[in-house]
């Protein structure tokens, strides 16, 4: 599992921090952007437990945007979770 480090004081960090999750029926694969470069995929089952703590390392990291792929209706499951966290 890649960690991103990021300096909460750095305000240009903060803007440059994006995340795309693929979202599947099986799983999820997670790809974290930080000033154009991007770290290695990072895959998760698309169960409770796992969107959960995908939803975790997110909210680690503030200012991220993070994007979801929209179609089929297992976005919406993992929507919902994601949103009352507050990380998207």
């Amino acid at each position: 599992m890649t960690t991103i480090k990021i300096n909460k004081n750095d305000h240009e960090s903060k803007l440059s921090l994006q995340a795309g999750i693929d979202v599947g029926s099986e799983e999820l694969i997670l790809v974290v952007r930080k000033n154009s470069k991007s770290f290695d995929p990072q895959k998760f089952t698309n169960t409770p437990v796992d969107r959960a703590r995908l939803v975790k390392k997110l909210s680690k990291l503030p200012g991220i945007i993070v994007c979801l792929e929209a179609t089929g209706s297992t976005t919406l499951i993992w929507q919902s979770p994601c949103m009352m966290q507050g990380c998207c």
